[in-house]
């Protein structure tokens, strides 16, 4: 399966874009869970092309080390598979260009991880994003209130 990457522009994500990214997550997990606004890096992107926004997803940067994290992938319910897959591509390859570059100093980003699901993995596999074990990870938190 092509994604889809024709005729896509990206922009930094604001505050302002919160309720519509926060409406796709509830759309993706359930309408009781709010994407965790609080845990939002600063460097977000959101994809757009002529019909709006189409996904969103964040990196944070780790200053002093040169890893990007990328998280809180999250699309626009109804897209086809290749048009969801081509946005997020599209946006992994401006975060990959951004990072490091909206601080003072700048940093030097070289390293950059995620965990996506298999179907994410397609689209990152394409990027040069390889396996770091052949076992499945499972992503986890800690949150202390």
């Amino acid at each position: 399966m092509e994604t889809e990457t024709a005729n896509l522009t990206v922009r930094r994500y604001t505050a302002e874009d919160y309720p519509l990214v926060n409406d796709w997550w509830q759309a993706r997990h359930g309408a009781a869970e709010d994407l965790a606004a609080g845990m939002l890096p600063p460097l977000g992107a959101i994809v757009e092309d002529a019909e709006g926004p189409l996904c969103a997803l964040w990196c944070c940067e780790v200053f002093g080390v040169g890893i990007g994290y990328l998280e809180w992938p999250v699309s626009r319910p109804g897209l086809t598979v290749a048009r969801a897959l081509g946005a997020f591509e599209f946006a992994i390859q401006s975060l990959v260009k951004l990072a490091g570059k909206c601080c003072d100093p700048p940093g030097e980003y070289k390293c950059f991880r995620a965990t996506p699901d298999p179907v994410l993995f397609r689209a990152m596999r394409k990027l040069g994003f390889v396996r770091e074990s052949p076992d499945e990870r499972i992503p986890v938190i800690l949150i202390i209130e």
